[in-house]
């Protein structure tokens, strides 16, 4: 059991707060769905400023799929939720909820230019303060399914809680492995991880099941097992809010572990595939260089692996780059006209934006 969590606290040099998470799973996943999708969302840039990193500024649609917005809204009001539990450098179980639904609203605010003009702000805010209110009434003081103190946000030895934390890893060869981890508790004596996902009520089963092999609580694991070795760990908490569930629950929690094999392998198989990666960026580079026009570069370099297994349509809706890959030859002018930079970046000499 963790009966002591000196040794993990002791860790926290290595971990570090930030913005980058560009190394992680979900720039992995991107890439292993479809090489195209995962360069275009990440490292596409104007030619002549490819080979300086601090303008490359990725792709994505001008508006953010809806459920994407209400994920990110409900995580800012869960975040919160755990932090206003902590006073003096302990997880006193005291949530306030006012300050969680606050940030929610803020949430709202920061990312609304994202929404498509067609969906309704007013009631996705509303819904969305529902399911804070719905959580804080289950898993809170008092609550049918109180979980504090069985579980509890682990705090450092300077009274910081370990909410949204960023880990990194060496995976030699010049690759570092990131994740970004949104609580790490004590569990009933045993240190885990703590993730959250909203999810419609028809989607919850198979969406519990996929966490069983997930990547990206994989890779949480497989961070915290490199920094803190010594303590037992045991495995990813996952928390489902189901959005539109008639009886029963709002919500579905579940323990996933994962064996020292899985993380062994797990970690084996992401440098292979940062590797890869690495080839085929070297290979697009390669190609600009020698004059070739830059939309035959990058479909000759980068393969567009989701015409293979489906990937161009999932969950009931296309890929974000769909009309790229129909026309090929003119994703130039479509990605001029109907996408816009994940990043902007400014020129430092000159004070543009890129």
């Amino acid at each position: 059991m963790t009966d002591n969590l000196d040794d993990l606290k002791a860790n926290k040099e290595t971990i570090r707060t930030s913005d980058v998470t560009a190394s992680g799973s979900h720039f992995l996943k991107d890439f292993a769905v479809c090489p195209a999708k995962g360069a275009r969302q990440h490292f596409y840039s104007h030619p002549n400023i490819l080979d300086d990193p601090q303008y490359t500024v990725g792709l994505t649609g001008v508006y953010t799929p809806v459920q994407l917005l209400v994920g990110s809204a409900i995580h800012d009001g869960i975040e919160q939720w755990y932090r206003s539990r902590i006073r003096d450098g302990e997880d006193t179980g005291e949530a306030d909820l006012d300050s969680a639904i606050a940030a929610v609203e803020m949430g709202w605010a920061n990312r609304s230019r994202e929404l498509h003009p067609d969906e309704d702000t007013t009631t996705l805010v509303s819904a969305t303060r529902v399911m804070i209110q719905r959580y804080h009434d289950h898993f809170g003081q008092k609550g049918p399914l109180q979980e504090w103190p069985a579980t509890k946000v682990v705090c450092d030895d300077t009274g910081e809680p370990w909410i949204e934390k960023h880990f990194e890893i060496d995976l030699g060869g010049g690759f570092t492995y990131t994740a970004r981890i949104d609580l790490v508790v004590n569990h009933n004596g045993f240190l885990a991880t703590m993730d959250h996902k909203s999810s419609k009520a028809s989607f919850v089963r198979q969406l519990l099941t996929q966490a069983e092999l997930e990547a990206q609580f994989t890779g949480q694991l497989l961070c915290l097992r490199e920094h803190a070795p010594q303590l037992a760990i045991t495995g990813i908490l996952l928390n489902v809010l189901v959005k539109d569930r008639a009886k029963g629950p709002p919500f579905d929690r579940a323990l996933l572990p994962r064996s020292r094999t899985n993380l062994d392998l797990y970690k084996l198989h992401t440098r292979d595939l940062f590797e890869r990666i690495s080839g085929w960026h070297e290979h697009y580079k390669t190609l600009l260089a020698s004059g070739m026009d830059s939309d035959k570069a990058f479909n000759i370099a980068w393969p567009m692996d989701g015409l293979r297994h489906g990937g161009c349509y999932q969950y009931y809706r296309k890929c974000t780059f769909w009309d790229l890959c129909r026309s090929p030859d003119i994703a130039g002018q479509l990605i001029a006209s109907s996408m816009r930079p994940k990043k902007r970046v400014i020129n430092e000499v000159t004070q543009e934006e890129v």
